[in-house]
């Protein structure tokens, strides 16, 4: 996104205090981005090389040069892999050749204004008043127990329970929820904490219901 805004910058015109900084660090972004290509072809993982191609694009690559990462891109696509309405965002424009920075060559006045979204009003459900506490207990392979307590709405189901308790350690973006906890530890950036998840000893790039789950810092 950095190379993209700094590009839309450069072909603005507009004033910049240094032009050859500008450029250099275009460069540097560029190069950057090629060096973190996949011998698959993807740009740092599955889910970034939709955006690391537009960026790449943005900068002046020839198509030539991101065959390999869209290629990879339509394996990935024919895959399922793009399920999420953010990926697919960044992935489309890639796929066609194009940038975020196209939208300003796009000429609209041709559209016919005939798209009309009904309002749904949104289901309203009110939960129970009264809250009654649940307690789980996991226990790993390896013997090693941890408890987890949670107040759920009175008449809820287990599954409602759970999936509660699941939200707790979850918080939600434009890519979906993440992992916000694992066994009561957050990730803090400050100490380079940080959980690896993996699903028979490969690591996930996104998440799984078979996934294993540890906390370790470096």
């Amino acid at each position: 996104m950095a190379g993209m805004a700094l590009q839309c910058v450069n072909d603005s015109g507009s004033y910049a205090h240094n032009a050859a900084e500008l450029d250099t660090s275009l460069n540097k972004i560029k190069q950057k981005l090629l060096a973190s290509r996949r011998s698959d072809g993807h740009i740092g993982n599955e889910f970034s090389t939709g955006l690391a191609v537009q960026a790449l694009l943005a900068m002046g690559s020839e198509a030539g040069e991101c065959a390999a990462s869209m290629e990879a891109m339509r394996t990935a696509a024919r895959s399922n892999t793009y399920h999420n309405p953010m990926a697919i965002s960044q992935t489309l424009p890639a796929l066609q050749g194009k940038s975020y920075l196209s939208v300003k060559t796009q000429d609209c006045r041709n559209e016919d204004d005939t798209l009309v979204l009904e309002p749904v009003g949104p289901v309203v459900v009110l939960p129970s008043e009264t809250k009654v506490n649940m307690k789980v207990e996991v226990v790993t392979a390896s013997g090693a127990a941890a408890l987890y307590s949670v107040d759920v709405p009175k008449g809820s189901s287990l599954l409602e329970a759970l999936e509660l308790l699941e939200r707790r350690n979850k918080e939600s973006s434009l890519w979906g929820p993440f992992l916000s906890a694992v066994n009561g530890e957050q990730a803090r950036q400050s100490d380079r904490r940080y959980w690896h998840l993996s699903s028979d000893g490969t690591a996930l790039t996104e998440g799984e219901d078979k996934s294993t789950c540890c906390n370790d810092s470096i």
